[in-house]
């Protein structure tokens, strides 16, 4: 988990372009496949940076993160959006989406081949019938 200071420094310094240029790309990847989610959930959504991406496109946006901290950045930029703090191996929301996503390589710090299946099934089962799962 990242501390408060990290969190903080983060956020200040911008390390929001990946984010930010992802979002803009799956927009336009949403737009020319003619996809129109209404809900969406961000795994490991850091500051909460794609979910305001999509939130002001017209998508209800969630995010989750395992950091407090980031949780807590994300939650005073964007109050409207409902944030959870969680394990993403471990996470299973009551609500179904119609997009998940998980980037910044966050699957990428899951270092058990059983933990990224458990992933996969927990995304499955909260991701709506024809639904989405885009990560790197």
């Amino acid at each position: 988990m990242y501390s408060d200071i990290f969190c903080k420094v983060y956020n200040e310094f911008g390390w929001n372009y990946y984010p930010e240029i992802f979002g803009e790309q799956l927009l336009q990847w949403l737009k020319l496949q003619n996809l129109q989610p209404r809900s969406s959930m961000d795994l490991a959504c850091g500051t909460g940076i794609l979910c305001e991406i999509l939130q002001n496109s017209g998508i209800e946006a969630s995010g989750m993160d395992f950091s407090a901290g980031m949780i807590e950045i994300a939650r005073q930029r964007t109050p409207e959006i409902h944030y959870d703090v969680a394990d993403m191996i471990t996470y299973r929301p009551d609500e179904k989406f119609d997009l998940v996503t998980s980037t910044g390589d966050a699957i990428n710090h899951i270092l058990k081949p059983a933990d990224i299946e458990k992933i996969f099934q927990n995304v499955y089962r909260y991701t709506n019938p024809g639904g989405y799962f885009i990560f790197d």
